[in-house]
Parts: C-alpha cells; structure tokens; sequence
C-alpha cells in the first residue's frame, strides 16, 4: 500500500540495520538497490527470463527457432532441479541429479558466451542474452542453495488477488481503510498458510474479544498458528460452527 514503487518502501519496511536472508524476486531496480545496501541477496526469478525468450519468438517469426530453443533450456533446467528437490539433501539420488544440474547450467552459460559473441545476432536477442549474463550470479543461487525456488510465481499468484482488487475495495481513497486492508491481507494469507479456515479464525478471536467486553486481547499468542497446538490448529482448519464458539 506504500504510494510508490521505489528502494525507500523496502528499506522503511525491512529498517535500514537488517542484513541477511535472501529474497526471491524479479529484476525490478528497487531490489538491486536494497541488495547494494546489503540488506539481502538476491535470488531472480527464471519464469521473467523465460517470458523473455518467448517474447521475443511470438514478436520476431524469424527468430522463433531460437527463442524457443532458450526456452527449451529452461525448462531442462527446471526438470532436473524439479527431480533434485524430491530427494533428501545429500543422499545418492540427491547428489545425482545435482551433478546433473551443474552440468546442464554449465553448458548454459558457455552458450550463453558462445553467443554473446555472435557478430550477427539481433540486437533484441543479444538485449536478452546480457540480461541474462547479468543476473547469472542471482539466477543460479538455487544450485547451491536448492530450498531457494527457481522463480517466485507463488509469491505472485499470492499477491494476484489483492493486487487486481486493489483499485476496487483496498481503501476506496482512504489511507486508513488501505492500511487495514493490507494488514488484512497479510492476516488471512499467513492463516491459509498455516491450514487454518479464516471464519473459524475470526469467529474465535472475536468471541475472545466479547468475552473481555469487546476489547482485543492483551496476549495474542494462543490466535497465532505457531503458538498454537497441533490439536488447536486441527481444530481450526474446519468450518466454523457458528452455533458454538471455537
């Protein structure tokens, strides 16, 4: 809900002491701003350069053939690291499909040299292909790091909803309705996270609520899925019953 897209949201968000961690993200400059402060390392995401590639296949006929030849790589990438991830780190089957993988992006990048070489290469396909050399460390973060994702669609497609609503229902032009909505936002994703049914949620926090006569709780804790007991989150995950209080 910040009023603009630039380095100073992030670093307002995150406070300028933080360092450490790694975000996955696409090539927006903002991030590289923050990742210069040294606030975080950062992972980009393949599915942007991918879209790339196919871009510029549906946008030049003649270079259809190589655009999706680079997709093709991708994709190879993405299938072998796919099979690495289903495998406990550091057994057999693990270490076999990570040299796979290492192997795979690098011949990648020796293509990706080869062809930045190529005198007559369009220049929108070699526009591609130094993006691509340029975020390479960011990229290939995943290899060494194999709990880092590839790309950040779920992070995207969890952020569609609010984003396509925003314009409609987060605020209407009020600064406090916005704010509430966003942490709105947050509340209810971190709870589908966690499994937990958003009624059954609310209906327990706001009888807790009526119970104190209509105050919000002092201690918070027992509502955070976290602190919760198994057996409380188990609970939660059905659909309220409205008859009786969770």
């Amino acid at each position: 809900m910040y009023p603009t897209r630039s380095s100073q949201a992030l670093i307002e968000y995150f406070g300028e002491d933080h360092a450490g961690g790694t975000l996955n993200v696409d090539r927006f400059s903002a991030y590289k701003v923050i990742a210069r402060k040294g606030l975080f390392i950062l992972a980009f995401c393949w599915a942007h350069v991918r879209r790339d590639f196919l871009d510029h296949a549906k946008g030049y006929v003649e270079q259809e053939t190589w655009g999706l030849s680079w997709v093709e790589r991708i994709g190879k990438i993405y299938h072998i690291n796919n099979e690495r991830i289903q495998h406990k780190l550091g057994s057999k089957e693990f270490h076999k499909k990570d040299s796979e993988l290492r192997k795979s992006i690098s011949e990648m990048k020796e293509e990706l040299i080869k062809q930045l070489a190529d005198t007559i290469l369009l220049p929108s396909a070699k526009k591609i292909l130094k993006s691509l050399s340029k975020h390479w460390s960011g990229l290939t973060i995943f290899v060494d790091q194999p709990e880092i994702p590839m790309d950040n669609n779920t992070a995207e497609r969890g952020l569609r909803g609010p984003v396509v609503g925003r314009k409609n229902y987060a605020g209407s032009g009020s600064v406090w309705s916005a704010e509430l909505a966003a942490a709105l936002f947050t509340l209810f994703k971190t709870l589908k996270l966690w499994n937990i049914n958003v009624h059954a949620w609310l209906l327990f926090y706001f009888n807790e609520c009526a119970l104190i006569g209509g105050k919000p709780p002092e201690n918070i804790s027992q509502f955070l899925p976290w602190e919760m007991t198994e057996e409380k989150r188990q609970l939660l995950s059905r659909p309220p019953n409205y008859n009786n209080s969770t």
